[in-house]
């Protein structure tokens, strides 16, 4: 009797085939769900079309693989206890349902597929409070279909009950699947995630070239700009506005949304144009690197990866030549890798979002509670409360972030009514005006960057330099409007504008982010402004030539699109570069431009992992490395381990005020090595220098503190403290003025500055000056 009721309790292949059935219904639904939300926001034409076939086709093979691999797991516990199987099968079918959503709820917000690396941002974004009830909705459906399905299923029985016939159906639906064309629109979006880890754990080439420095060449001498910019006497002021996500789309003569950028289209007019310019990633932080230093991306983007190399970039050539250097950006440096690379770079003034001050409004904060940074307007408006008569020439590079996500802008309604209006006038097809309606906020807030742009050179336009400046514009990525041509997500536009372009002129050559530094710097050296090293490294070359080698980055990703001698290879396939961008597929020599780009990977983590890029003995400002000893990092792993500073920090102080302040400086230490403005970790190492009596140097610290975090409190209330410990009384009158400046009121630290007053007025009946303690 027990063995017939645990006979009964086994599960068949009957039931892990309708599990199959239940898990491939499910995608079927999510591809009708990612269509149709396509199709109402503009970027199909219908729901029915090749796009959905061939998606379906794709989750078909790809869950005919899982569920190949997963039957044998199925049968095999099964086999041991009935009914684990089952369960371990549901759980699996289950969890690849939710994480597909996950990702289909991403690329419908990004229009793009999320790589493993980048996979705790996908889940931020499609988790976060907007995207919730749409993800719970969706879920719930996808769970009834699923459970209906599996149901349903049960018909099938007398077809399905055979082991061999059914591995033989995976098989081929496999197979099948392969040779399929695959792109951001009909690709499973697991089995992408999957693949883009497991390339990755793969990846075994490497560079085995005989040059110790692959990319060290002659600098080559580049004058193509001369005939279209002006001479000038004195070494002309260069500044570079860089705008997240601006597409040509906006900018292009005739382009499809023009009307909503006006002033960039008057622009167009008077400027050098270039109509096929691609940004060399897709992350608007590292966009920075490539732009002012052609530059090899590494593997998360320069700033990001945890390598330091040796470089030159327009930073650090042009403050050689005694320009003075400014970035300006509203949001934070320290969160996208921007801090480490200004930093190797000397930048003279880093102006970020904890540089405003009280007088400028952030932007509202999102769903999730937090505000991205200061709008545009407020960037530009602190850009002109800084401005100073030059006296040198300046660099001065701004990064916009009011046209990212969440597309949060000032007068948000006013904008949106302009868009209506706009669209209504505009001569539209439908595909467009469903798009525009889905988008609004996108499109209100390019208009937005478009008018306070016009305002930013209109005020530019009223100083003293501008007569001798050349002004360079450009976007990060063409992010928010999809396209199938691979190539378009790179697609940006690039003006060089201003009094002294000579004649406007719109250019075809190809051209990419890395060709900026290196003609700019030619035209200067033309000019002799400046002074070239014998040998530099650019990854890129002449803005006027287009025979170009150009690889180019997803965020926090592999190159997966590769562009050398008019071939492009993405994603296995080799296309014939034709004009406008355009692709035609050819692979007559893909095993040629595999070899190119399997050579190009190589060289790229060969030169950022090894420091590889350029020699020491060349570099203007040679890499900190900082090195820790054996015994150091032996310590800071005893204590710490991960990459959450935060939690290191903490670490830190527990060790300070247990009386281990050696430790707590050497943690200290590394973490502002890894995030070198924690501001929290410069206040703690200010504060143990303090308590070691050693006040010159905790006071140089804090002060830097308060100027660039003026609206933090705990860097007075350190500065005050280190100022009473070593007899500074006078100095707390400056602090008294700061805090009225930055409109700070707190009893705290008025009772610290008062106690340094008070101090001061005895000092003639007590000269003794108190000691610092950590208590």
């Amino acid at each position: 009797m027990d063995v017939k009721a645990k006979i009964k309790k086994i599960r068949t292949l009957k039931h892990f085939t309708r599990l199959f059935i239940g898990y491939a219904f499910t995608l079927v639904i999510l591809s009708i769900y990612q269509q149709v939300f396509l199709y109402r926001t503009g970027v199909l034409d219908t729901v029915f079309n090749n796009a959905l076939y061939t998606l379906v086709l794709n989750h078909f093979g790809f869950a005919a693989l899982v569920s190949f691999v997963l039957l044998f797991i199925y049968r095999f516990f099964e086999s041991m206890r009935p009914g684990l199987g089952f369960k371990i099968a549901t759980i699996v079918f289950s969890l690849l349902v939710f994480l597909e959503t996950v990702l289909v709820i991403y690329f419908l917000k990004t229009h793009s597929l999320l790589n493993y690396m980048a996979l705790d941002q996908g889940f931020s974004l499609t988790l976060s409070v907007g995207n919730l009830l749409r993800f719970f909705v969706l879920l719930i459906i996808l769970i009834a279909s699923y459970v209906l399905s599996y149901r349903v299923a049960n018909a099938l029985n007398p077809l399905i009950g055979y082991l061999y016939p059914f591995t033989f159906i995976l098989f081929i639906l496999f197979v099948g699947s392969i040779f399929l064309d695959k792109n951001v629109f009909n690709e499973n979006k697991t089995q992408y995630l999957f693949a883009n880890k497991l390339n990755e754990l793969l990846d075994f080439n490497t560079y085995e070239g005989q040059a110790e420095y692959p990319l060290l060449q002659s600098t080559k001498r580049i004058n193509s700009l001369n005939p279209y910019l002006k001479e000038t006497a004195k070494a002309p002021n260069v500044v570079l506005v860089v705008i997240e996500g601006l597409s040509t789309e906006f900018t292009h003569k005739n382009a499809s949304f023009g009307g909503f950028t006006p002033y960039l289209n008057k622009l167009r007019e008077k400027s050098l144009y270039w109509t096929n310019f691609l940004s060399t990633t897709t992350e608007p932080a590292a966009s920075i690197a490539q732009l002012t230093g052609s530059l090899p991306n590494g593997t998360n983007g320069l700033g990001r990866d945890p390598y330091n190399v040796n470089r030159n970039t327009l930073f650090s050539i042009l403050k050689k030549q005694n320009y003075r250097t400014y970035f300006y950006y509203g949001g934070n440096t320290t969160t996208n890798g921007l801090q480490n690379y200004l930093k190797q770079e000397k930048v003279d003034v880093v102006l970020d979002k904890s540089r405003f001050g009280p007088n400028y409004k952030l932007q509202l904060e999102d769903g999730a509670g937090v505000s991205k940074g200061y709008p545009d307007g407020e960037l530009y408006r602190k850009w002109a409360s800084t401005y100073q008569t030059p006296n040198t020439s300046k660099l001065e590079v701004i990064l916009n972030l009011s046209s990212g996500r969440p597309f949060i802008i000032p007068e948000q309604e006013n904008y949106l009514k302009k868009i209506r209006v706009l669209k209504s006038k505009g001569q539209f097809d439908k595909k467009e005006k469903r798009f525009i309606n889905s988008n609004s906020d996108y499109f209100a807030a390019m208009s937005y960057v478009d008018q306070k742009l016009k305002d930013f050179f209109s005020l530019m336009a009223t100083t003293e330099g501008h007569q001798n400046t050349i002004y360079i514009v450009t976007g990060t990525s063409n992010a928010y409007i999809p396209s199938e041509n691979v190539l378009e997500k790179y697609h940006v536009p690039l003006f060089i504008t201003g009094p002294l372009v000579k004649k406007a002129m719109e250019f075809d050559a190809l051209a990419s982010h890395n060709d900026v530094t290196p003609t700019l710097l030619g035209f200067l050296e033309h000019q002799k402004h400046v002074n070239l090293p014998e040998q530099t490294a650019w990854m890129g070359s002449d803005l006027l030539s287009s025979n170009k080698e150009i690889g180019l980055h997803r965020f926090q990703s592999t190159t997966v699109e590769y562009i050398k001698n008019g071939k492009v290879y993405a994603n296995g396939d080799v296309y014939h570069l034709k004009k406008h961008l355009s692709l035609v597929k050819d692979n007559s020599n893909a095993l040629e431009i595999k070899q190119h780009f399997k050579h190009y990977l190589a060289v790229n983590k060969y030169v950022t992992q090894k420091d590889k890029l350029l020699p020491e003995t060349i570099t203007i400002y040679p890499a900190d490395k900082n090195v820790f000893s054996k015994e150091d990092m032996l310590y800071v792993n005893s204590i710490f381990q991960g990459v959450n500073y935060d939690k290191a920090y903490e670490s830190a102080k527990e060790l300070a005020h247990n009386g281990n302040r050696k430790g707590a400086l050497l943690m200290c230490n590394y973490i502002l090595h890894k995030v070198p403005n924690h501001v929290d970790a410069i206040i703690l190492k200010a504060r143990i220098y303090s308590w070691n009596e050693r006040f010159s140097e905790s006071i140089e610290l804090l002060e830097q503190v308060i100027d660039l975090h003026p609206q933090y409190q705990d860097g007075y209330a350190a500065l005050l403290d280190t100022y009473f410990w070593s007899g500074n009384h006078d100095r707390a009158k400056v602090i008294a003025d700061k805090l009225e400046e930055n409109k700070i009121e707190s009893p705290e630290l008025m009772d610290k500055v008062m106690r340094c007053i008070n101090q001061l007025k005895s000092l003639t009946q007590n000269s003794e000056t108190p000691k610092a303690t950590s208590a």
